[in-house]
């Protein structure tokens, strides 16, 4: 999956992947100051696809990613928070959609995103632990979570695995490698 790709992100979310978590508000309390110098560049996935990304507000972590092979893609808007020692990638692809939470891990010149674990998160949705629902497809399976967002208690248990360590899919993550910066 190329997490930097929005548009294919939500098909593949809505249509695919039990592994998505759509949240109304941003994750994480404490924005990643996303310095021009650490982030702004071409970015290239695993297949070489070019990703140029532009910080947008660097105090409020805030950068967007666009895909200047595919100009019929709208960017992508990132918003980083920190939760102890753990990144949080809240994707936005447009103003007033919600947001896709996503786990980055960011060194030098390469960004690596992991999908959550809906079934993890649905169990804690159940548990009354977070506020949203599970939403189902036609054919009854999980399709993907709806959130309110997560208290930042509970986001530190789950980042922390006191909820399991399957919180997120470790397997396939979407890592992207800085090869020329701006």
């Amino acid at each position: 999956m190329r997490p930097f790709r929005s548009l294919l992100i939500l098909s593949l979310c809505f249509l695919v992947l039990p592994g998505c978590i759509l949240s109304k508000k941003l994750v994480g309390e404490t924005p990643v100051e996303c310095s021009k110098a650490d982030y702004e560049g071409t970015w290239v996935d695993s297949e070489g696809e070019k990703t140029v990304v532009e910080v947008i507000d660097a105090a409020a972590g805030h950068i967007r990613a666009t895909k200047p092979d595919s100009p019929e893609e709208k960017p992508a808007n990132y918003y980083f928070r920190q939760v102890d020692k753990h990144l949080i990638a809240n994707l936005q692809s447009s103003k007033d959609s919600p947001y896709i939470v996503l786990l980055a891990e960011k060194s030098a010149d390469k960004i690596v995103l992991y999908i959550p674990n809906t079934e993890a998160f649905a169990r804690l949705i159940k548990q009354n632990l977070i506020k949203g629902e599970a939403v189902k497809d036609e054919y009854g399976n999980l399709a993907y979570c709806n959130i309110e967002g997560i208290d930042e208690p509970v986001l530190k248990k789950i980042l922390a695995g006191d909820y399991g360590d399957d919180m997120f899919r470790w397997k396939h993550p979407g890592t992207y490698t800085r090869v020329k910066a701006e």
